[in-house]
């Protein structure tokens, strides 16, 4: 009851008069500052807060300062700390933020004015109280939504201030964690040293532990939320991402991303699909994690790759990019995040190649056409292995293409990622491009069985079904070209690849010119833009560095009319189509070399000058190189809404975007140079080589590699040495400092000795004192009484031996007179003693 009674006295003026709102809010003001007891401020605090939502202005503009010293003097008092956090709260919130003029900016400026305050605010997280905590994260997220730059300074100068913040991830009330769980992810957003603190603060061990504990990918929104907070910390920061994997949190991964384990690649037969949304969202995190780890031309990539595949990750991933249940937003990210993990790295690369999924068989055809489903009842077949290689590149453009643009781009992802720097990958995968027998006697199917190579001749040469999904060729042309680029073994093998039968009199047809055939039919039909680019951009890939390519693509005289064709019309042609017709036309006037050309360089160069013209020529090409879809095609990664759907226009291939923007220049220069002259292709490009130039090279880049390995080798012992020496100096100095210890006993053992003996000496001296004060006071007594004064100790010494003496000569003399002598003495002191009494 007084704590009411106080609270209406301050509401109230004199004689019980009530008093202004504003008259109110100044005493309360004054109360809290300079009050002495804890009941009147506290009576104080609560009348600010019940007044602080009417009149936010005036109570803020005299409150604040003193609610700042109740934070730092009364943190004991859990009442007036939940009210002073709450009353700061409600006063530092912005209602409007894009207005610049709302009092919680002001506010907001006032509190953070000083570090101290900042300093008091945490320390109030040291209580241990449910509404003390809750209200200072609350307040902390306030103030760091509006001044996120000098709070995170203060916080940074703050004694023990990230600790506090950490340590809430461990507070046993969910609402406290998950709280602080929002705050650390807002707090490490842009802070690199915030960063850098948290995660040496065993941030990782605890969040993996909740991840772990909330049940994985299983689990609810605080799983997405501490995988957030997980990216923060190691996104663009290479220090984090080496203690990361250093405590062996990558190893932790796998389990969260896949806690139960059944059957990661028996996909074949299709189950009930269980994914909840939030499941979704969990996986989809846990992926964008693992590519944080790997992300390309990072120098931790490489490492973190080979712990990734050592701690199971790897198959994890491709299990899941291969099950038929995973849903199509959760398989995407996982192509991503496989291509990322293979990118570069041959190991992985390899095991990808090697991987095997089986996939459910299709029923065989009986004689009249009907299925075996209307046949007598026969025992399922079994289901067939295939290479995962295979399984992707049916995703993307075969039979069992998926629906979803998004997989059917994560797919391609994963095999241009296999063949990034990988020439055994190109040469395994082009030579599927042989088209395989017809019949396969080991199998009980009737289909034709496929290849990687069979499926891309598929969607590259079957142009009629490119008008229904346009993608079929453009992902296709994509594939082959990476294939080619850059190989000339691949090269070489795909334009032996021939079709017609010379026995039945058919014409023989080289694979460049089917595709060329395909082009100009699906340009004549009006098929959309991305089949003609697809088309050109492998044809331009293909023809650079070879001539055998480019003579074969020049025997058919009317390839090279419908490049002329394309680049001489006015309008009604894409800019793109144009520019990259012009781009093949350079491309084919510039390796012109084979002495068997139907059309040589001296023959060509008349042509194209003729019908197109330099600058015609050279102004496509820029227009294509300054074109927006160009421009907007050079990341790794197509854009995807929140929904995991498209955004981006997929038209050009980012490789295909580096190899032009670095040819371009010697292209637009090819048609002007001499057709005798091959000095630009020789400096821009490079020359074909012997097979003993190649074995050769093959030798040097041998005795290279075993000389890396042999330095690697060297290092580790080098390393292992330097271990050793340092567990060697450990113990000496372990030892040093037992020494040391020793010492310091035995000194203050002396020490304590020696105190003892200036004790006694003291002890002694103050004996020696009152000795002296003792004689000093016979003396007195003696001079005083006019008595004979005592003698010294020597005279009495010496008349002492001299009686003695006489007295033994007595004795000698006469043994009797002794003892009448001392009876003489003793009659004559008796006098003497009365008289001193």
């Amino acid at each position: 009851m007084s704590f009411w009674s106080d609270a209406f006295n301050v509401l109230t003026g004199q004689a019980g008069q009530p008093q202004t709102a504003s008259d109110t809010i100044m005493k309360l003001s004054d109360r809290v500052q300079t009050s002495t007891l804890i009941e009147d401020r506290r009576a104080a605090v609560m009348g600010l807060k019940g007044l602080c939502r009417e009149y936010r202005e005036e109570v803020g503009n005299n409150g604040i300062p003193g609610l700042i010293k109740v934070l730092s003097n009364d943190r004991g008092d859990v009442d007036i700390i939940k009210a002073t956090l709450e009353t700061l709260n409600i006063l530092c919130t912005i209602q409007n933020k894009e207005d610049f003029g709302d009092l919680g900016f002001k506010f907001t400026e006032d509190f953070l004015k000083e570090p101290e305050t900042v300093t008091a605010l945490l320390e109030c997280l040291e209580e241990f109280d449910f509404y003390v905590r809750f209200n200072t994260i609350q307040l902390l997220n306030t103030l760091l939504s509006n001044e996120s730059d000098r709070l995170q300074e203060f916080i940074l100068a703050a004694p023990m201030g990230i600790s506090r913040l950490v340590d809430l991830l461990d507070d046993r009330r969910e609402i406290i964690r998950n709280e602080g769980l929002l705050l650390l992810t807002f707090l490490t957003q842009s802070n690199t040293d915030i960063q850098k603190i948290i995660a040496f603060e065993n941030a990782f061990e605890r969040l993996l532990e909740i991840i772990s504990h909330e049940g994985g990918v299983d689990g609810g929104i605080v799983v997405q939320d501490c995988i957030h907070l997980i990216q923060n910390l190691l996104k663009y920061n290479v220090s984090n991402q080496t203690y990361f994997r250093e405590t062996s949190c990558i190893q932790r991964i796998a389990p969260l991303l896949s806690p139960e384990k059944h059957g990661a690649l028996a996909h074949y037969a299709p189950v009930e699909n269980s994914w909840s949304e939030q499941k979704n969202a969990n996986a989809v995190s846990l992926l964008g994690l693992t590519r944080t780890l790997v992300v390309p031309n990072n120098m931790n990539t490489s490492t973190n790759q080979g712990v990734i595949a050592q701690s199971g990750l790897l198959e994890t991933i491709i299990g899941i990019t291969l099950k038929s249940e995973t849903p199509l937003s959760v398989k995407s990210h996982a192509f991503y995040a496989l291509g990322d993990i293979i990118r570069g790295n041959s190991a992985n690369q390899e095991k990808v190649a090697n991987t095997t999924s089986v996939v459910a068989p299709t029923s065989v055809s009986t004689a009249d056409g009907n299925s075996t489903a209307e046949a007598p009842m026969s025992p399922p077949l079994p289901p067939t292995p295939q290479s995962a290689l295979l399984t992707m590149i049916s995703y993307v453009i075969g039979k069992t293409k998926v629906d979803d643009l998004a997989v059917r781009h994560g797919a391609t992802y994963v095999i241009l990622c296999y063949l990034f720097d990988n020439i055994e990958g190109q040469i395994a995968l082009g030579s599927t491009l042989v088209p395989p027998p017809d019949n396969n006697p080991n199998s009980e199917t009737t289909e034709k069985p496929q290849s990687p190579g069979s499926l891309l001749l598929s969607s590259l040469l079957e142009w009629e079904e490119a008008k229904e999904d346009p993608y079929q060729v453009w992902f296709g042309s994509i594939i082959l070209s990476h294939i080619l680029k850059g190989n000339s073994q691949c090269k070489s093998t795909a334009s032996k690849i021939t079709f017609g039968d010379v026995d039945q009199g058919e014409e023989i047809i080289p694979l460049v010119n089917m595709i060329a055939y395909s082009l100009t039919m699906a340009s004549r039909e009006g098929h959309a833009i991305r089949v003609i680019t697809g088309y050109l951009t492998l044809l331009s890939v293909w023809a650079y560095e070879s001539p055998e390519t480019v003579s074969q693509f020049l025997s058919e005289g009317a390839n090279l009319q419908y490049l002329m064709e394309q680049i001489s019309q006015s309008h009604g042609v894409d800019v793109s189509i144009q520019g990259l017709s012009a781009f093949l036309l350079g491309i084919l006037y510039e390796f012109d070399d084979d002495p068997e050309s139907s059309f040589p360089r001296e023959v060509l160069q008349p042509i194209i000058l003729k019908r197109v013209g330099v600058d015609l020529f050279v102004n496509h090409i820029n227009r294509l190189r300054e074109s927006k879809s160009l421009q907007n095609s050079s990341g790794f990664e197509i854009e995807m809404d929140a929904n995991g759907q498209v955004v981006s226009d997929l038209l050009f291939d980012h490789s295909f975007v580096e190899f032009f923007k670095g040819n371009y220049e010697l292209i637009q220069k090819s048609i002007t140079v001499d057709p005798k002259a091959k000095s630009s292709k020789n400096k821009n490009s490079s020359p074909t080589i012997s097979n003993d130039e190649a074995e050769f090279y093959k030798k040097t880049i041998g005795d290279q590699t075993e000389a890396i390995e042999s330095l690697k080798l060297k290092i580790q012992e080098l390393e292992a040495t330097l271990e050793q020496q340092r567990i060697a100096y450990e113990e000496q100095i372990g030892t040093l400092n037992t020494n040391v210890e020793t010492l310091g006993h035995a000194l203050d053992e002396q020490n304590s000795k020696y105190k003892v003996l200036e004790q006694e000496r003291d002890d002694l001296l103050v004996c020696l004192a009152d000795q002296d004060n003792t004689i000093k006071a016979f003396q007195t007594h003696v001079d005083d009484d006019d008595l004979e004064p005592l003698p010294s100790l020597d005279d009495d010494d010496d008349e002492h031996e001299v009686s003695n003496e006489k007295s033994d000569a007595v004795e000698a003399e006469n043994p009797d007179s002794s003892n009448d002598t001392a009876s003489k003495l003793e009659t004559n002191d008796q006098p003497d003693v009365a008289e001193l009494v």
